[in-house]
C-alpha cells in the first residue's frame, strides 16, 4: 500500500509548483514574447497585403416570353431550365482559364521591391519582358528573373527550371533597349517607367498548364445556395485588379461561348427553312398557274352544289389526308437532306413541325453530338481519336435517324392509303359530275397542300429569327468583381494574438517537454515525492566552495546551519563518543565534498571540535577544494606505514576547531586498504578526540568503496544534485533505505536553483 502511494505521488502533476516555477522564470516569458511579436513584426513588413475579390452571377433563361416562343425554343433544343452544376464545371474549365490568360497576357507576374515587400505590378510594370514568338506555348519550366538597377548598369539574372533541371545566366548591360541573349534565349525588355538605382524587379513566367493551374487554385468558384442559380467567384491575394480582369474575362468568354452555341443551332434551322421554302413558292406558283389554266380553258367560275354537298361530307378525310401529305412531305425532306453527302457535318433542323416525338428526340440527341465535335474540332487535328469516335457515334446516330424516317414514312403512307379508301367512297357518290369538275379538284387539293406547306415554314422563319434575336447571355452579373475595401491578411490583430498566446505557450511547453523527457531531479518538490529517506534539507547553488563561515548571513550559509540543525536531531544524543558521519553521493558531480566541508565549517560554529577525513581515494578531490594540494598521507597510513595521528592532520586557515585529514597519493589497492583494521583504529581514535568525524566518500553507483565505510559510521548523508543526479538514482537510494544498507540514511539535495521564498511573519531572505 506505502508503495503504490508512493508511485502515486511520483506520478502527480503539481500544478501550483508547476505555476510558481514558471513564474520564478519570467524572463523566459519576456524573452518568449519579445521574440514571438519581433517575428510578427517582420512578418508584416515582409508580406504584402492580401485582398478578397468576389463577383456573383444569376444564371438566367433570357426574357420572359410568350408560350409559342418557349415552344419553339424548346423545338429548336435550347431548352427553359438550367444544370447549374453543369454550367459551374463549363465556368471552371481548364479551357475557358487558359482562353482568359492568353486574352490578358496574364503568364508572366510582375513585382517590384518597395522595402521589404515584393509588391505587384499590374496592368503596367516598369519593365515588361517580350518574349520571342511562340515561345510561351512551347515552354516547359518557368522563367525566373530578377532585374537591379545600379548607378550605371542594369544587372539581370536570368534561371529556368528547378534544381535538377536548372539554367542560369547573369547579365550586366547599360540599356535595356537592345535584345539580351539569355540562357533561355533572345529576350527583349520595354521600360515603361524608368528604374532608380536600387530599385529591383522580379518577373515569374509560368507555362500556360502551371499558369492555368495558379489560377484555378486562386479563383474558387461555387453554388451560393444548394436550390439557387446564383454562383460566386471568390478569390484572395496580393493583386486585386489583375483576378478583376481575370473574373470579367471568365464570365465574358463564358456568356459568348454559350451565345454562340445555341446561335449555331438556330442559324442552321433558318437556313434549311429559307432553302425549303424557295422550293415551295416555286411549286405553289406552278399548282397556281395551273389552277388558272384548267379554269380559263373549261371557262369554270362556280362549284357546282351537288359537288359542295358531297366535298362538305368529304372535307373531314381531306383534311386530315392532307395533313398527312404534309408530314409526308415534311420527312421526305429531312431524308432528303439526311442522304446529302454535303450535310454531313452540319447540323439536323428539328423545327420543321415533324409531330414524331422520337424523330425530335434523336435529332436533339444528334445535334448536341455533333456541337461536341465543333468544339473538338476547332483545338484538335483531323486524326485525333476523339473525333474519329465522334464521328463514328455520329454516323451510328445519321443512320438511326434514317432508319426511324423509313418507319415513319410507312406509317403515314398507311394511313394515306386508308383515308384514300374513304376518299373514294365519296367519289363514287360524285360519278355522275363531269370530268373536267373532278380534275378541277384534284388541281385544287395540290394547291391547298402547297399553300399549307407555304404558310407554315413562313411562320417557322419568322419564329426562327425572333429566337436570334431574343437570346440573351446565360450568366447575367448581379454583383461585378471588386475588391474589398480593407485587406483580409494579414490580419494584424489576430497575428499579434497568436504571437502573445505563442510567447507564453512556449515557455511552458518548454517547462512541460523539459519535465518529461528530463531524466533528472528538476526540483525539491519532486525531489521529496520520490525519496522515502528523511530529508536534512537542501542547499542553494554556490560558486564559492567553503561558503560557511562565522558571521556570513548569506542564505547557502543559512541552509547549511538549517542542515547542522537537522543533523543533530538525527544523532543519539546519549552516545557521548565523537559521531562519524559519512558524507556519499550515487555519481560524481553531486557536490558531496561541498556539502561534507561546509556541514564541518557550520558546526564547528558551534564550537564543537571536527575533523574532515578524506576516504575518497580513487580520486581524491577532497585537499585541492581546501587548498591543500599535494598533500596527506592517510593512504599511505592505511597501507601499514608507521605514521602518527599528528603526521596526517591538518589545520585550516583563520578556522577553528576543524581539522583535515586528505586522502594523499591514489593506491592500487583502494578497496583492500578500506576494509584494514588501521582504518578502524584511526577512526576510534578520532572519536576519542574530536566531537565529529565527517567522511568524504567515493560515489556509491561508481565503485562499492563507500558500502564497506558502513561499519564505522553512525549516520550516513546521501548528496543529490538538482538537475545533475538521475531520477532512476532515487530508486537506489530507496532500495539502499529499505534494506537499511547504510546507518541513519538521509538526503541532501544540493544545487537548488535560488527563488525567492519568505520564512515566517514578514522575515525572509532573498534567494
Amino acid at each position: 500500500m506505502e508503495q503504490n502511494k508512493y508511485t502515486q505521488a511520483q506520478n502527480t502533476f503539481n500544478l501550483r509548483e508547476f505555476i510558481y516555477r514558471c513564474l520564478a522564470n519570467w524572463h523566459l516569458f519576456a524573452i518568449s514574447l519579445a521574440v514571438c511579436f519581433v517575428l510578427v513584426i517582420l512578418y508584416m513588413m515582409s508580406t504584402t497585403k492580401q485582398f478578397q475579390v468576389t463577383s456573383t452571377l444569376m444564371l438566367q433563361h433570357g426574357p420572359e416570353m410568350s408560350s409559342m416562343q418557349e415552344e419553339m425554343i424548346s423545338l429548336i433544343g435550347l431548352g427553359v431550365s438550367k444544370d447549374v452544376i453543369d454550367e459551374l464545371e463549363i465556368l471552371s474549365s481548364r479551357n475557358l482559364f487558359e482562353q482568359s490568360i492568353r486574352a490578358l497576357d496574364l503568364q508572366s507576374t510582375y513585382r517590384k521591391k518597395e522595402g521589404m515587400r515584393w509588391m505587384p505590378c499590374y496592368p503596367v510594370p516598369d519593365v515588361a519582358v517580350r518574349y520571342p514568338y511562340h515561345y510561351l506555348d512551347t515552354m516547359r519550366r518557368n522563367i525566373h528573373i530578377e532585374i537591379r538597377r545600379t548607378e550605371n548598369v542594369y544587372k539581370i539574372k536570368v534561371e529556368q527550371g528547378s534544381w535538377f533541371q536548372h539554367r542560369k545566366s547573369t547579365h550586366a548591360v547599360a540599356s535595356l533597349v537592345d535584345p539580351i541573349e539569355t540562357c533561355v534565349g533572345t529576350l527583349t525588355f520595354v521600360e515603361n517607367k524608368p528604374l532608380k538605382p536600387g530599385d529591383k524587379m522580379r518577373i515569374v513566367t509560368n507555362p500556360m498548364s502551371v499558369a492555368v493551374d495558379i489560377a484555378k487554385a486562386q479563383i474558387r468558384i461555387a453554388q451560393v445556395k444548394k436550390e439557387s442559380n446564383m454562383i460566386r467567384l471568390n478569390a484572395v491575394n496580393d493583386s486585386p485588379k489583375r483576378t478583376i480582369d481575370l473574373m470579367s474575362k471568365l464570365i465574358d468568354l463564358y456568356n459568348l461561348n454559350s451565345v454562340a452555341d445555341k446561335n449555331i443551332i438556330t442559324t442552321n434551322t433558318a437556313d434549311f427553312i429559307e432553302d425549303r421554302l424557295r422550293i415551295i413558292t416555286l411549286e405553289l406558283d406552278t399548282v397556281e398557274h395551273a389552277v388558272e389554266q384548267y379554269m380559263q380553258r373549261n371557262q369554270l367560275s362556280d362549284i357546282n352544289k351537288e359537288i359542295e354537298l358531297a366535298l362538305e361530307a368529304q372535307s373531314d378525310y381531306q383534311n386530315r389526308l392532307a395533313k398527312i401529305e404534309t408530314q409526308l412531305n415534311l420527312v421526305g425532306y429531312l431524308q432528303e437532306y439526311l442522304q446529302d453527302k454535303s450535310n454531313s457535318q452540319a447540323l439536323i433542323p428539328v423545327s420543321l413541325g415533324i409531330e414524331d416525338a422520337s424523330l425530335q428526340t434523336l435529332a436533339t440527341e444528334y445535334n448536341a453530338v455533333m456541337l461536341e465535335r465543333m468544339r473538338i474540332a476547332q483545338t484538335a487535328t483531323a486524326d485525333n481519336p476523339m473525333l474519329a469516335q465522334t464521328d463514328m457515334q455520329l454516323a451510328a446516330m445519321r443512320q438511326s435517324i434514317l432508319e426511324s424516317i423509313a418507319n415513319i414514312r410507312a406509317g403515314l403512307e398507311v394511313s394515306q392509303r386508308d383515308l384514300l379508301a374513304h376518299d373514294r367512297q365519296f367519289q363514287n357518290l360524285i360519278r355522275q359530275v363531269p370530268t373536267k369538275q373532278r380534275q378541277f379538284v384534284e388541281i385544287k387539293r395540290q394547291q391547298q397542300i402547297k399553300e399549307r406547306l407555304y404558310l407554315y415554314l413562313f411562320e417557322k422563319r419568322e419564329e426562327t429569327a425572333l429566337a436570334l434575336a431574343t437570346v440573351a447571355m446565360p450568366a447575367k452579373v448581379i454583383d461585378k468583381p471588386a475588391r474589398s475595401s480593407m485587406a483580409v491578411a494579414p490580419r494584424i490583430r489576430l497575428l499579434l494574438l497568436i504571437a502573445f498566446i505563442l510567447g507564453l505557450a512556449l515557455p511552458v511547453a518548454y517547462f512541460y517537454l523539459y519535465d518529461i523527457f528530463n531524466n533528472t531531479i528538476a526540483s525539491e518538490q519532486q525531489f521529496a515525492q520520490r525519496i522515502q529517506t528523511p530529508i536534512l534539507g537542501q542547499i542553494a547553488q554556490s560558486k564559492e566552495a567553503p561558503v560557511v563561515r562565522m558571521s556570513d548571513k548569506s542564505v547557502v550559509a543559512e541552509m547549511f546551519r538549517m542542515l547542522r540543525t537537522n543533523l543533530m536531531f538525527m544523532l543519539d544524543p546519549r552516545d557521548k563518543r565523537g559521531k562519524v558521519i559519512l558524507v556519499t553521493s550515487n555519481i560524481q558531480g553531486e557536490g558531496k565534498t561541498f556539502v561534507a566541508i561546509n556541514t564541518a565549517l557550520s558546526i564547528a560554529g558551534m564550537g564543537r571540535r571536527v575533523v574532515l577525513v578524506g576516504l575518497d581515494i580513487r580520486r581524491p578531490m577532497f585537499a585541492s577544494y581546501l587548498g591543500l594540494a599535494e598533500r596527506g598521507c592517510l593512504t599511505q597510513y592505511l597501507a601499514g606505514e608507521d605514521l602518527q595521528l599528528q603526521d596526517m592532520m591538518y589545520s585550516l586557515d583563520r578556522v577553528d576547531n576543524v581539522s583535515v585529514i586528505p586522502a594523499g597519493i591514489v593506491p592500487p589497492n583502494p578497496a583492500e586498504l578500506l576494509t584494514s583494521d588501521r582504518l578502524d583504529e584511526l577512526i576510534e581514535k578520532l572519536r576519542e578526540q574530536f566531537d565529529y568525524v565527517i567522511v568524504d566518500s567515493a560515489p556509491v553507483a561508481v565503485v562499492s568503496d563507500t558500502f564497506v565505510l558502513n561499519r564505522i559510521v553512525d549516520l550516513t548523508m546521501f548528496v543529490c544534485r538538482e538537475h545533475r543526479t538521475p531520477l532512476e538514482m532515487t530508486e537506489a537510494i530507496n532500495e539502499y533505505y529499505r534494506t537499511k544498507r547504510f546507518t541513519k540514511m538521509a538526503c541532501v539535495l544540493n544545487g537548488v536553483k535560488q527563488q525567492r521564498r519568505t520564512y515566517g511573519y514578514g522575515y525572509g531572505y532573498g534567494y
